[in-house]
């Protein structure tokens, strides 16, 4: 298997499966093992042609956009604030589909609240709308080497909307997975690295409580769970389990990303999740070409990623 960190593994890998995941979200997995997800479909839950992703991708897009200009919380924001309130970085130009809590976040933004004060906090804003955007952040972070200021980058990016810690370490553990990858290791090494890495970052009193609820990803190895002990839903820490378990029981881009679809309920997230890291493990050319080419606005998304692989690494770490 090659490794390789050209962010359009990772991007592209991720809206492909995000357009895979769009027509059957909210489907259980009951009726989809009947009429399982097997390509690119259009229609469905939002009524959206083939090859539309979602909010998950648009968000996800925005964080491009801005890491390129290096690391400005508040530009991350606004860009964010963009998209919902000027369709920026939609995929058919406008906004179809938006969580309860990134929603609440977006108004908090547009009446002035600054970035680092509009996320939500309460134990029931822990869906995955943050977790859905950190992909970038592990290419960003890559080659930072201070463990505590990754943390920090990634706890205050998903803050803007998902303040909560269970919310945070959820995206500290896939970006630090991501990362892992990123710099050439196996799937297996990466996720037990990973379980020591968050385990270090997180042994402090306050956060013994939250890290609790991580049990099954770190205290065990979510690979050896059964696929009806994996839940499927919006929750975040059952959105992680999912796509790691997907990731470290697959074997081809395509096997892993249909895989997460064909789980049901939270298909388009899971599936971009998923495919992101699946996008770096197998690469550009081992996702279908027929799900490429139907994918919206392809040419803008491999010029972004394009951009963002010249400029990420040469920006300034901004404190």
């Amino acid at each position: 298997m090659k490794y390789h960190n050209a962010p359009i593994r990772g991007l592209l890998g991720f809206c492909v499966a995000d357009a895979l995941g769009v027509p059957v979200e909210f489907k259980n997995r009951k009726d989809l093992s009947s009429d399982p997800v097997l390509g690119m479909r259009g229609n469905g839950t939002h009524k959206q042609e083939p090859g539309t992703w979602s909010d998950d991708s648009s968000q996800m897009f925005c964080v491009v956009e801005s890491l390129y200009y290096g690391y400005d919380l508040q530009k991350i924001a606004d860009t964010l604030h963009s998209w919902y309130y000027d369709n920026h970085w939609t995929a058919r130009g406008y906004v179809f589909d938006i969580g309860a809590t990134t929603y609440a976040a977006m108004e908090m933004l547009h009446i002035g609240i600054p970035a680092n004060k509009s996320g939500l906090s309460e134990l029931m804003d822990n869906g995955n709308g943050s977790l859905m955007r950190t992909l970038p952040l592990a290419y960003f972070l890559k080659d930072e080497w201070d463990f505590k200021y990754r943390q920090k980058i990634v706890h205050e990016v998903s803050a803007i909307t998902h303040a909560h810690p269970i919310s945070q370490i959820a995206c500290v553990i896939y970006t630090e997975f991501a990362i892992q990858l990123l710099n050439g290791v196996t799937p297996d090494i990466a996720y037990s690295y990973c379980q020591q890495v968050t385990k270090a970052l997180y042994h402090e009193k306050e956060y013994k409580e939250h890290l609790s609820v991580f049990s099954r990803i770190l205290d065990n190895n979510i690979a050896t769970f059964s696929e009806n002990e994996i839940r499927s839903t919006g929750y975040v820490v059952d959105t992680l389990e999912a796509c790691l378990w997907c990731v470290l029981k697959g074997s081809t881009y395509s096997d892993t990303v249909l895989r997460a679809v064909n789980l049901g309920h939270d298909t388009d997230t899971i599936g971009a999740l998923t495919g992101g890291i699946a996008g770096i493990l197998y690469g550009y050319n081992q996702i279908p070409l027929d799900w490429v080419d139907s994918i919206a606005r392809i040419n803008e998304i491999i010029t972004l990623a394009k951009r963002f692989d010249k400029r990420v690494y040469q920006c300034s770490r901004v404190q």
